[in-house]
């Protein structure tokens, strides 16, 4: 197995495994697996605060350099309680806002934005 390659001064292979929550009890199964993990973590959902401070990094990250804020307080809120703080979610829901912005030309996504993107997202697909 891939987890067995070593020499006497240290091991060859080092894996880093990260996925959802329902990857835990797949991997607890896998009882030499398991017991050869070193660190375990679990990201919990962010706070209000903390889904504020992650919009506003990726947004830094992404090139955005501005006095005004592009998510209104309302917005971050109605972020914060739709996702319940998961970060995929929260990106899924910025990527659909500032798709918004660009289509319509607009530079503010506000509370009524998202809950209307979250209505589209909710709303069943017809067949």
């Amino acid at each position: 197995s891939l987890l067995n390659y070593e020499t006497n001064e240290y091991k060859i292979l080092q894996l880093i495994l990260m996925g959802q929550m329902e990857l835990l009890p797949r991997l607890a199964q896998i009882k030499n697996l398991w017991d050869r993990v070193a660190l375990k973590y679990v990201l919990n959902p962010l706070e209000e605060n903390e889904v504020k401070e992650l919009i506003d990094f990726r947004l830094s990250q992404a090139g955005y350099a501005s006095r005004y804020p592009i998510f209104t307080d309302g917005a971050i809120k109605a972020i914060y309680n739709y996702t319940q703080g998961y970060p995929r979610k929260i990106a899924m829901i910025c990527h659909d806002a500032l798709e918004y912005l660009v289509m319509y030309k607009k530079e503010t996504a506000d509370e009524e934005l998202i809950q209307e993107l979250i209505h589209r997202e909710m709303k069943p697909i017809a067949a």
